[in-house]
């Protein structure tokens, strides 16, 4: 997949990408950094554009901005672009773009995330990718029996 061309961004701020330069410099010791509350969409853009090996980073950030989710799928790394689709916090117009992308570890990602919407699940059923087709089945399986039990219980 070739990088598609991003929003237009203006150029980031002198203190912005001091700030960054700064916190990249504080945690190059940590493997597992906390993003900063304080962080604005333009931080998270810097970081993300300027700074390529932060991308799965921030794609495994629980409460990386939306438009930051958006973006980290416009780049080429399919670890990053797997990464965003085993977030379940995705946003819902996201889940059938990703089934339906060339890669396969994509596919199988959205094949296993629970909060897939269960009509994808079921078409990811029929992948012509034997491993994805296989955890379709099994996360289907697991949610019919989900669904199963709690209405047995009321």
């Amino acid at each position: 997949m070739t990088q598609k061309p991003g929003p237009k961004r203006r150029p980031a701020s002198d203190p912005v990408r001091a700030n960054v330069r700064r916190w990249l410099e504080e945690t190059d010791d940590d493997p597992h950094p906390a993003a900063p509350a304080d962080w604005t969409l333009e931080h998270w853009q810097l970081l993300v554009t300027e700074h390529p090996d932060m991308r799965f980073w921030a794609a495994h950030q629980t409460h990386a901005p939306e438009p930051i989710v958006r973006l980290l799928l416009t780049f080429d790394d399919w670890r990053v672009r797997a990464q965003i689709a085993r977030k379940r916090n995705l946003p819902r117009d996201l889940f059938p773009v990703l089934a339906a992308d060339p890669d396969t570890t994509l596919r199988q990602a959205i094949a296993c995330n629970a909060m897939t919407p269960i009509e994808l699940v079921e078409q990811l059923t029929e992948d012509p990718e034997e491993i994805v087709a296989r955890v379709a089945v099994y996360n289907l399986r697991e949610r019919r029996a989900e669904l199963a039990r709690k209405r047995a219980d009321e």
